[in-house]
């Protein structure tokens, strides 16, 4: 029997499906899933950014993971493989978040983790007898997980480095989130409490992965700050290059931070959100302190970690010279890269639920409807008043402002150890956000 399992890319503000030449990080979800599936079948998986979905190939079953924001191609995907007759099962976070909305648009639906949901509809399948639904309780344990197939992936597909054959590779080392943050739609899949896999389990990963260069992807590397102690002493005989994703709370704990460089992470994701405390407040996020932020650089920087601030754009009270103020923050702290989200309502979130109540979403399932909110650049639905500014404006602005050549000069001049990487990689977004479709320099 073949399954294929797709992860499905998205379309543009001009309705147009996003493709690249090549991508960062290879998804783990599919490779992951791809691992599960009994060996007497074949898998394929297609990661539709950067490759091709042949829909007339027979195949017997086909997989597909939702996100909220590819949600409508993924619909379109399965529609055409039910047209042809194939069988189309649809799961992930978004299908978690909305299981009545998709289990419309496949012949069967899998609701939350997949470690015994998977196997399961795939041994039902092969005895037809496929059933609607499956979901089924997490599991306590994250022990003797199957190392996800990266022996399936093309890697001349993703960015490498010139002394790596292989990409970034993926690693999960746990699942959950202690801090439950309202906008956070992984802490309502994965749960609050956080379980981690054993360590020795990880390290046997990382060690059959033949990869060089690693991203740790859970959402919050350092929560568990003994954990954390034990696993980068644990890490550094491997002598591997990470990144990962810490909280704003390491700046307490120079120690932690310390053991994370001698084991070799250079690159630390550090979701600041805001410098608004009242905004801070109303997501759940009280522990960011913006007057903290600085410490947070400082330290990073004293150990050559080149840190990426992920901040969200969009709130009620948000202007466009609260931005401006935000920019130049972060240059002055010579932050290596910046995002900035818009605020984005998932599904089955609180921030979502509030909107919703509050009568601030022009569709329920504004996920559905993206393209009608193109000319007001609002993408993912929120009513704004006449004097507010939405995410996606402000996002622009501050994308031209931060990756301007005048900005990653200040922020990288005069050189400083380990800048190169970054400072080059600035230059190509700059280059990327040029000549984007969304021409935003």
């Amino acid at each position: 029997m073949h399954i294929r399992i797709i992860l499905p890319s998205f379309y543009d503000e001009h309705g147009k499906l996003v493709k690249s030449k090549k991508v960062f990080v290879p998804c783990v979800t599919i490779r992951y899933l791809a691992a599960l599936v009994p060996k007497q079948h074949r898998v394929s998986v297609v990661e539709e950014s950067v490759e091709e979905i042949d829909f007339d190939e027979k195949v017997d079953l086909v997989g597909i993971t939702v996100q909220t924001f590819s949600a409508d191609r993924a619909y379109d995907i399965a529609a055409e493989y039910r047209k042809r007759g194939m069988t189309v099962v649809l799961g992930g976070i978004h299908v978690t978040a909305v299981p009545d909305e998709a289990a419309l648009r496949a012949d069967a639906i899998v609701i939350g983790e997949a470690e015994d949901t998977w196997p399961e509809l795939i041994h039902d399948f092969e005895n037809n007898r496929l059933q609607k639904r499956y979901e089924k309780p997490a599991r306590d344990s994250l022990g003797n997980l199957p190392h996800p197939r990266f022996d399936l992936m093309d890697p001349k597909k993703y960015i490498r480095s010139f002394f790596s054959p292989m990409p970034l590779i993926p690693i999960q080392t746990g699942r959950g989130c202690s801090h439950d943050c309202d906008f956070c739609a992984t802490t309502k899949f994965y749960g609050a409490k956080i379980r981690h896999r054993p360590i020795e389990d990880i390290l046997a990963e990382i060690k059959s992965s033949k990869g060089h260069t690693f991203f740790f992807v859970d959402d919050n590397l350092t929560a568990d700050y003994k954990w954390a102690k034990e696993f980068f002493k644990a890490l550094k005989p491997l002598q591997i290059r990470y990144h990962c994703q810490m909280d704003t709370l390491v700046h307490r704990k120079p120690e932690l931070v310390e053991l994370a460089a001698n084991s070799g992470c250079f690159h630390a994701y550090v979701g600041f959100e805001s410098q608004d405390p009242e905004v801070l407040k109303s997501v759940n996020k009280r522990f960011n302190q913006p007057q903290e932020y600085k410490n947070v650089f400082r330290l990073l920087d004293k150990y050559n970690i080149a840190c990426y601030a992920s901040f969200i754009v969009g709130f009620d009270n948000d202007t466009m010279e609260g931005m401006e103020y935000t920019v130049n923050f972060l240059i002055e702290q010579k932050a290596a890269f910046a995002a900035f989200f818009p605020l984005c309502p998932f599904p089955g979130t609180p921030l979502y639920q509030r909107l919703k109540d509050n009568n601030r979403l022009f569709f329920d399932d504004w996920w559905l409807h993206k393209r009608e909110f193109r000319e007001k650049m609002n993408y993912v639905g929120i009513r704004y008043a006449d004097n507010q500014i939405p995410g996606y404006i402000l996002s622009r602005q501050a994308l031209h402002d931060f990756y301007s050549y005048s900005s990653i000069v200040k922020r990288f001049l005069p050189p400083r150890k380990n800048t190169m990487f970054s400072f080059l990689a600035n230059i190509d977004i700059n280059h990327r956000l040029r000549f984007s479709s969304l021409n935003l320099l």
